[in-house]
């Protein structure tokens, strides 16, 4: 079974696609007894109780809760499968930091921990979604209540566990870049990204795992593959000013434009500066002449950018 990559991340939408097996690792119990109130945000201990209760409803439990420097783990898995996915996401996080930071932007996690809604199978995911979520969905990261949400995909794919473990990982890590992205000061919550840049940052980031250097900004080989199939190009000014090529029809080639979209942008040295400009200009609205308007004034012409691109896929395609 191959799973399909995650999917859209808009406003009023959810990021889904399959993510890890979480198990094998031991976990402790959330302390939050010293814990000091941050003014506009909720502490730990009422964060728990806000996911508690939305779990409660739909019918799930018993639910545990952990946590690590950074992140907040709350559901109906096991205690053991919520710690190896914070495991997971600490160590991704101080790697997309170096990264990051590396390439002229100021990045630091945010006050207070980011929240992990973590499931034990694809019927609690369901049960919470109130929606039947298909088989090869697995989670998504929420930009309304920037919570990820992921469950134990190992359980509907017992026979092929090696390679639901890779696709879990593979997944786990995208969703997470995502809520990286817009806590770490890449990405503005409130701001109209455009679909093509939060998913060109999360495709970037997609190849990372556990243990290997410099694993963040590779060639993504399996989006490029996209590019090598299709028989059309989707212009990135068009990407840029509307979300429409997000839509099952044209859906994966729109996912390797925004993989090489970022890629290039923050492998040029001479694009870096112009697209952390273009990040801190992101308009507030979702109009597709403010969008074009901001990305022609810091990126420069976009029919030249589209024209580089298309150099820059080409030579990988030659590869």
């Amino acid at each position: 079974m191959t799973a399909q990559p995650p999917g859209v991340l808009s406003r009023r939408s959810l990021v889904k696609g399959v993510i890890a097996v979480l198990s094998g690792l031991g976990s402790r119990s959330l302390v939050t007894g010293q814990e000091a109130k941050v003014p506009g945000r909720a502490t730990d201990a009422e964060e728990i109780a806000k996911v508690e209760k939305v779990a409660r409803d739909a019918g799930l439990g018993p639910l545990h809760n952990t946590q690590s420097a950074h992140f907040l783990a709350v559901g109906d898995a096991p205690e053991s499968h919520l710690r190896q996915a914070l495991d997971i996401c600490e160590a991704l996080g101080e790697a997309f930091l170096v990264h990051f930071r590396g390439r002229g932007f100021t990045v630091e996690y945010p006050v207070g921990r980011l929240t992990v809604i973590a499931l034990r199978d694809q019927d609690s995911y369901a049960a919470l979604l109130a929606n039947a979520p298909g088989k090869d969905v697995g989670g998504h990261y929420d930009l309304e209540t920037n919570r990820l949400v992921i469950f134990d995909f190992g359980p509907q794919q017992q026979a092929i566990a090696a390679q639901a473990a890779r696709v879990n990982l593979f997944t786990l890590v995208h969703e997470t870049a995502h809520q990286l992205s817009f806590n770490t000061g890449i990405l503005n919550r409130q701001a109209d990204v455009p679909v093509c840049v939060s998913e060109g940052l999360a495709t970037y980031v997609e190849l990372w795992q556990p243990g290997v250097k410099n694993a963040i900004g590779g060639v993504n080989r399996q989006r490029m593959q996209a590019l090598r199939q299709a028989e059309d190009w989707i212009q990135i000014g068009d990407l840029l000013a509307d979300d429409t090529a997000f839509e099952p029809k044209t859906e994966q080639l729109a996912y390797a434009e925004s993989w090489l979209l970022v890629h290039y942008l923050l492998r040029a040295s001479s694009r870096q500066p112009r697209f952390r400009q273009y990040l801190a200009g992101v308009p507030g609205s979702n109009k597709p002449a403010d969008r074009t308007r901001i990305a022609e004034k810091t990126l420069g012409p976009l029919a030249k950018l589209d024209h580089e691109l298309k150099d820059e896929a080409r030579k990988y395609l030659r590869g």
